[in-house]
C-alpha cells in the first residue's frame, strides 16, 4: 500500500485590534481597525488588513507589518483560526470579505448623512428658532461633535459583521 504525505494545513489565529485617536475637529480624529493574522502573538511581524477612517475611510493588505497586539493604546480580541492558504492568496475569500470598497466608503457616508440629517431636524423641533443658524452650521457642529465617534461605531459593527460572515462561510473557525 501506497504512503500518501499529506500536511496538515497552516493555521493563522485572528485577532481585532482597534485603535482610536480623538481630535478636536472632524478631520483629525483618526481611527484603525487591524485584522491581524499570525501564528504567535508573539511573532515579530504579522500579516494585517488595517480599515482607516476619519477624514475618509480605507484600507490596505501589509504582508510584514510589525507586531501590533502589545501596543498600549489598543483594544484586541481573539476571533479564531483562519486556514494559512486564504491569508497567503490575495485573491482568497477572506481577503475579498475584509477590503474596503467603493460600496462600503458610499454606504458609511449615506448613513452618516442620514444621521446628521436626522440631529438636525430633532435639534431644530427640540430648541431651535427658525434663522437662529442655517442647517449647513448646525450640521457642521453636529459633525464637529459626534462624527468620529459615529464613525468608530459603525465601523466596529461592521468590524463584527463581516467576523460573523467569515464565522458563516466556515473561513473562521472557534
Amino acid at each position: 500500500m501506497a504512503s500518501r504525505s499529506t500536511s496538515s494545513p497552516q493555521y493563522y489565529r485572528l485577532y481585532i485590534v482597534k485603535n482610536f485617536k480623538p481630535g478636536r475637529e472632524v478631520n483629525e480624529s483618526r481611527g484603525t481597525i487591524y485584522w491581524v493574522f499570525c501564528q504567535s502573538r508573539n511573532d515579530s511581524t504579522m500579516k494585517v488588513v488595517k480599515w482607516f477612517y476619519g477624514a475618509w475611510y480605507h484600507s490596505g493588505w501589509f504582508d510584514d507589518h510589525e507586531a501590533c497586539l502589545h501596543h498600549e493604546d489598543t483594544e484586541s480580541a481573539f476571533q479564531g483560526l483562519v486556514d494559512g492558504r486564504h491569508i497567503k492568496d490575495k485573491d482568497s475569500a477572506v481577503v475579498k470579505a475584509l477590503e474596503i470598497t467603493l460600496e462600503d466608503q458610499n454606504k458609511l457616508k449615506a448613513e452618516w448623512d442620514k444621521f446628521a440629517d436626522t440631529m438636525v431636524k430633532n435639534q431644530q423641533e427640540q430648541n431651535w428658532e427658525p434663522g437662529q443658524i442655517s442647517d449647513a452650521e448646525l450640521k457642521k457642529c453636529i459633525s464637529l461633535e459626534f462624527c468620529a465617534t459615529w464613525q468608530m461605531n459603525y465601523l466596529h459593527d461592521q468590524a463584527r459583521e463581516r467576523t460573523e460572515s467569515l464565522l458563516g462561510k466556515r473561513l473562521l473557525i472557534k
